[in-house]
């Protein structure tokens, strides 16, 4: 069995109802990239049919188009035949955790050094801490 871990971005949502005990399954297609070392520019996006049931399907029915999610699940990859002269891959997703992808750029700002209004205070301590003093740190 193949096992697969992706960050795919949830291009569609098709919510429908199957078999005698009416399970919900949800359909739609998925984009993810990776490297391909031939491309000029090294990254490709490519769309990938999915189905889910169960936990996996009420997850991706709350959820929106155009969501970052990262899933968990397995592929089939079904040979051509007279309708689909390449082979097919259609991912069957298990888990699905909905990734939130927050805007930085106001956490990005150059903190400047705060400006002091007065002159460092000198201490003079003459007294030595003892084990006996109130102020007594131990290292």
């Amino acid at each position: 069995m193949n096992n697969i871990q992706l960050k795919v971005l949830i291009k569609s949502i098709n919510v429908s109802y199957v078999g005698q005990d009416s399970k919900l399954m949800v359909t739609g297609n998925c984009k993810f990239q990776h490297y391909d070392h031939s491309s000029p520019n090294k990254k490709k996006t490519c769309t990938l049919k999915y189905k889910a049931f169960g936990y996996a399907a009420r997850t991706l029915e709350k959820i929106k188009v155009n969501t970052t999610c990262i899933i968990s699940g397995s592929l089939d990859i079904y040979s051509p035949n007279d309708d689909n002269p390449n082979h097919q891959a259609i991912l069957n997703i298990s888990t699905v955790i909905p990734v939130e992808i927050l805007d930085t750029t106001e956490y990005n700002k150059v903190v400047s050094k705060p400006k002091s209004t007065s002159e460092p205070v000198a201490v003079n301590n003459t007294e030595e801490q003892t084990e006996e003093s109130s102020d007594y740190v131990p290292f």
